[in-house]
C-alpha cells in the first residue's frame, strides 16, 4: 500500500501545506474564540443620557458645586431639552 504518490514518501510540499493548514485551522479557531468572549462580556448597556445628566447634577448639588436656584435652573433646562445636551453657566 503506497502512502502518498511519490512511493510512500511525504513530500516537503505536503508537509508545508499540513503546516500552513493547521495554523490557519487553529487561527480561525481562537479568531472566533475571541469574538465569543468579547462579545459575551461586553454587555455594557449604554446609559440614558438624561439620568446620567441628572445623576452628575445631583451629585454637583451635593458637593456644593452649584446652590439651589443653579439646580433648579439646570434641571428644569435638562428636562427641557430634548437631546439632553444643555450648556448653562462655565463649564468646570
Amino acid at each position: 500500500m503506497m502512502l502518498f504518490w511519490d512511493g510512500g514518501h511525504v513530500a516537503s510540499w505536503q508537509i508545508a501545506l499540513m503546516s500552513v493548514g493547521m495554523i490557519a485551522f487553529w487561527g480561525v479557531v481562537i479568531w472566533l474564540g475571541y469574538i465569543v468572549v468579547r462579545a459575551a462580556t461586553s454587555s455594557s448597556p449604554t446609559p440614558d443620557e438624561g439620568q446620567s445628566a441628572r445623576r452628575i447634577l445631583d451629585e454637583r448639588l451635593a458637593r456644593g458645586e452649584v446652590d439651589a436656584d443653579q439646580y433648579e435652573l439646570i434641571r428644569s433646562a435638562l428636562v427641557e431639552a430634548p437631546d439632553n445636551k444643555v450648556s448653562v453657566g462655565s463649564p468646570r
